[in-house]
């Protein structure tokens, strides 16, 4: 991933903003299954960090873009 992408996890200012209206998140509350958790696993797969864990928690995203939708840097986490 280009570090200089608006989608590259560095983008994130981790306002926590996105909590707010993941379903996913609202659900467990578990802060790896919010779009900041995704965007960090996003880093460790583009990196060739991938494990079944990993896996896993990205798909339990609903990729609904209700995140897009609030992010103040309009981060596009489902992409």
């Amino acid at each position: 991933m280009n570090k200089d992408s608006k989608n590259d996890e560095g983008f994130c200012v981790k306002c926590g903003t996105c909590n707010t209206v993941c379903p996913v998140y609202l659900a467990t509350g578990n802060e790896i299954h919010t779009p900041r958790g995704n965007q960090h696993i996003k880093s460790k797969i583009a990196k060739g960090e991938i494990s079944k864990h990993y896996e896993e928690i990205y798909t339990k995203s609903q990729q609904c873009g209700a995140c897009i939708e609030v992010c103040p840097r309009n981060l596009d986490t489902p992409e």
